[in-house]
Formats: C-alpha cells, structure tokens, sequence
C-alpha cells in the first residue's frame, strides 16, 4: 500500500528491505545461540556445542548423541554441531553477495530475488543438517527444505525471466506505461473542467 500511496516502485522498496532482512536473520542467528535450539547431528569437531539433555526434548537426541552423552559436573550433556555458526557464516556471506550486486542490478526488485535465491539455497542446506524439524510423509525430507528450494529456484526463475526482456522491450512497456497513466490524466483533468 506505501508503494501505492507514494507512488514508489514496490521493486525499490523490496531491495531496500533485503539488506535488513539479513540483518534481521543474522541477528535471530545469534538469538539461537542463546536458546540452543538450532543444532546438528554429534561432532567432535573444533566447534562443537554441549548442550544439556534436560533442555533438548527425547525426539531430537539422536542415538549417536545417546552413544556419547558427558557428563560434567553432575550433569549430562550432548555433543552438537551448533548450526547457528552457519547461519552466521551464510547471512555474512549474503550481505557481501548483496553489497557486491547491488551496483550492478539492472531493474527494481532484482536485489529481493537475489537475497531470497541465495537465502533459499543457504537455508536449504543448512536444513539438511538440523535433526528436528517436521518431515515429509515419513521421509527425511523436511518441510522446510521444501519451501527453501521452491523459493529459491522460484526467485532464479524470475531472475533469468527478467533479464531475459531486453532493454528495448522493458523501455517499451515503461513508455506504455506512462501514456496510459498521462492519457488518464488528462481525461480526468477534462472532466474536472
């Protein structure tokens, strides 16, 4: 409606909000830190997180979490990859994406794909590693997987679409475009009249 009423392209307003989208994702990534819901399968890699069984529900602890469960200061702990680490990783890497595109997009709108293509593919595979999450029809497909790739191949889509218009064609449909509106106008006026 804002678009409407200032009469402000609703591409230029969705690229506007691209770049504080990810700053939102980055900061609900640190947000899953503190809460310690976003986690992966076991590791016992360099990053590795602990996170108290009494705070994770039976579903998510995995048997290979059970087969090494520490305990540590009377209190039993799982051993996680904390997939928040990526989710910072990946929405730092989306803001250089965006920072590096933004110079040359070539119409409005086309930076909001790009974040929701790149933040689509990246949340995809992020979901990949999570062990909660609503699965499909008994799969280990999740839901959200789903939704991340149609998003994601939905955005590309659009993306090769609109750059596939040549500039001629989108100069065309733009002057169209101002007739009708300049046409309106003046009918208006002359009723006024």
């Amino acid at each position: 409606f804002y678009s409407l009423i200032k009469k402000v392209s609703v591409g230029k307003i969705l690229d506007t909000y691209s770049l504080g989208l990810i700053v939102v994702h980055f900061t609900t990534s640190l947000a899953t830190f503190f809460s310690r819901e976003y986690f992966g399968e076991y590791t016992d890699g360099r990053f590795a997180m602990q996170v108290p069984v009494d705070m994770v529900s039976v579903e998510m602890i995995t048997d290979k979490m059970r087969q090494h469960i520490e305990v540590f200061g009377g209190e039993r702990l799982i051993q996680v990859m904390p997939l928040f680490i990526l989710e910072l990783i990946w929405s730092f890497i989306m803001v250089v994406i965006l920072i590096c595109y933004h110079g040359r997009k070539t119409f409005e709108g086309e930076l909001f794909l790009v974040y929701l293509a790149s933040y689509g593919f990246g949340h995809f595979w992020i979901e990949w590693l999570r062990v909660d999450g609503i699965r499909l029809l008994e799969t280990q497909i999740k839901v959200t997987q789903i939704v991340s790739a149609f998003v994601c191949v939905l955005s590309i889509v659009m993306l090769i679409y609109s750059w596939s218009q040549s500039d001629k064609a989108r100069q065309k449909r733009t002057r169209e475009r101002e007739a009708r509106k300049y046409s309106k106008r003046r009918k208006n006026s002359l009723y006024i009249k």
